[in-house]
């Protein structure tokens, strides 16, 4: 299946190499490839149906999501354009750059969602208000 076209600044598909054989299902995370360092890997599940996650943008953090079971439905936007789409498909990730307002919903009840982040955490680095992310891009733009 095709994935949709992405047309929100910066996001782009990341292709994970993914071999199946007689043997089972391999799936790589080759992080020297990934167009960053990653610093951190952390993993979503059981969150209910209901919830959000997410929900902010990174003011220097890129990330590379990637379902590995079940799926989610991605909302990101770069101040001037939105666009939802679902991860579900395995060994296709999506690539987001800093200072794009992300939004992780609807995740089935199975959802395993993998997280790869340029940076550790540090609350500083994220904007989690909305009219603070449309004042930061415009001045960025």
């Amino acid at each position: 299946m095709e994935q949709p076209q992405l047309g929100v600044g910066g996001c782009q598909w990341w292709q994970f190499p993914d071999f199946v054989e007689l043997r089972g299902h391999l799936l790589v995370a080759d992080l020297a490839t990934m167009p960053f360092e990653v610093r951190r890997v952390f993993f979503i599940s059981k969150v209910p149906a209901d919830e959000t996650r997410g929900d902010h943008a990174q003011r220097i953090n890129s990330e590379i999501l990637l379902s590995l079971r079940g799926s989610v439905i991605v909302t990101i936007d770069d101040g001037k354009t939105k666009q939802q789409i679902t991860l579900r498909k395995q060994g296709v990730g999506l690539f987001i750059p800093p200072k794009i307002w992300c939004a992780l919903s609807h995740f089935s009840a199975d959802a395993v969602l993998a997280v790869f982040a340029s940076h550790p955490y540090n609350p500083a680095n994220q904007i989690s208000d909305y009219s603070e992310f449309l004042s930061v891009v415009a001045t960025n733009s």
